[in-house]
C-alpha cells in the first residue's frame, strides 16, 4: 500500500529518473515495513539500504536469469568453463559490494534496546500513517504520533528500570561457568575461563538490559550480592566456611558426598551448570529430592537462557 502511495505522489517525465525513483521507493517501503524486525531480533538497522538497492536490484533480474541458465546447462552436461568463471566474477563482485557498504559502520545503527511491546506500537503507528496516506483523516495521524510519543516513554520507563535493577544470573555454558552480576547500568562477569569470553551472549545481555560498563573476573570460591553469599564448589573440592552459604553452585564435576555436605551446610537452592556430567546431576537431584531441598539444573539451550538468583 505504501509503495503505491509513493508511486502515485512522486513521478517524473523522465524515464531514467522514474526507474531508479521506483526502486528507491520500493526500497523506502519495504525498510519502513522490515526495520522494526530488525530492530527486535538484530538489534541494528543499515542506513545505507538505498545504495545497495540501487547497484543491484537492476542487475538482479539478469543475474537470476543467467543463474537458472546455468543450471540448466550445467544438468544437461553442456555448461562451458569461460560462463562459470563469469557467472562467478560476478556474483563475487556483487558480494564485495555489499560487504563494502555493510562495513560502514557509521550508518549502522546498533545496539539498540526493542523489545516486542516496542515492536507492536512501531507496527501500529506504521499502519496508521499509511492509512492516513490514503484516506487523509486527521485523526489517524494523531494517534500515530500519540503512539510514536507512547514508544519513546516507554523506552525511557524501561531505561530508568533497568537502571534500578540489580540482579546475579547463572548463565548455561558448556562445560563452562558464567556468572553475571548486575547493579543498575553496570555488570560484571565472573568466567571460568578468561581467555574465552562469550561474546555474544554478553552483547546481548547488554542490549536486553542496557548496560553500559562491563568487567570481567576470574571465577572465584564465592560471590557476594545484596548480604548473601553464592558459594562455588568445582573440581579440587574446597568450602570456605568464613562466610555464609546461601546459594550453592556446583561446577565441574566436584567430587562430593551431597548428602554429608548438606548436613554441614543448608543452602536455599543448589545450581548445577552446564559443566557437570549429566548423571551427577541426576544423582544430586534424587539426594536433593529426598533431603527436600531445591535444586535447579540449568539445561542444554541457548547460551542467552539464564536463570535468576534472586531479584
Amino acid at each position: 500500500m505504501l509503495n503505491s502511495i509513493l508511486s502515485k505522489k512522486y513521478t517524473s517525465q523522465y524515464a531514467i529518473v522514474n526507474f531508479f525513483g521506483n526502486i528507491l521507493k520500493v526500497s523506502l517501503a519495504a525498510q519502513i515495513g522490515v526495520w522494526p524486525l530488525s530492530l527486535y531480533y538484530f538489534h541494528q538497522f543499515s542506513g545505507l539500504f538505498w545504495v545497495s538497492n540501487l547497484l543491484l536490484l537492476p542487475l538482479l533480474g539478469v543475474i537470476l536469469s543467467v543463474g537458472i541458465v546455468v543450471v540448466v546447462l550445467a544438468g544437461l552436461q553442456w555448461l562451458p568453463m569461460w560462463l562459470v568463471s563469469a557467472y562467478d566474477g560476478v556474483l563475487s563482485l556483487m558480494n564485495k559490494a555489499i560487504g563494502t557498504i555493510a562495513s560502514v559502520d557509521t550508518m549502522v545503527i546498533s545496539g539498540a534496546y526493542f523489545d516486542a511491546i516496542s515492536l507492536i506500537l512501531c507496527y501500529l503507528a506504521i499502519v496508521l500513517a499509511v492509512i492516513y496516506l490514503k484516506v487523509r483523516y486527521i485523526s489517524l495521524i494523531c494517534c500515530s504520533l500519540l503512539i510514536i510519543l507512547g514508544v519513546e516513554g516507554y523506552f525511557f520507563y524501561q531505561k530508568y528500570i533497568h537502571a534500578k535493577q540489580e540482579q546475579l544470573l547463572v548463565f548455561q555454558q558448556y562445560k563452562k561457568t558464567v556468572i553475571g552480576v548486575q547493579e543498575g547500568e553496570e555488570a560484571t562477569f565472573y568466567l571460568s575461563d578468561t581467555t574465552a569470553i562469550p561474546h555474544s551472549l554478553v552483547r546481548n545481555f547488554r542490549i536486553q538490559h542496557q548496560i553500559k560498563h562491563i568487567h570481567y573476573k576470574p571465577l572465584g570460591n564465592f560471590i557476594p550480592f545484596k548480604g548473601q553469599y553464592l558459594t562455588i564448589l568445582d573440581g579440587p573440592y574446597y568450602l570456605d566456611h568464613s562466610y555464609p552459604t546461601d546459594y550453592l553452585l556446583l561446577r565441574n564435576n566436584p567430587k562430593i558426598h551431597l548428602e554429608k555436605l548438606l548436613k554441614q551446610i543448608r543452602p536455599k537452592v543448589i545450581i548445577a551448570d552446564g559443566s557437570n556430567w549429566p548423571f551427577l546431576v541426576a544423582k544430586w537431584q534424587k539426594t536433593c529430592q529426598q533431603l527436600n531441598v531445591s535444586i535447579w539444573q540449568l539445561d542444554h539451550l541457548s547460551i542467552s537462557k539464564f536463570n535468576s538468583l534472586t531479584n
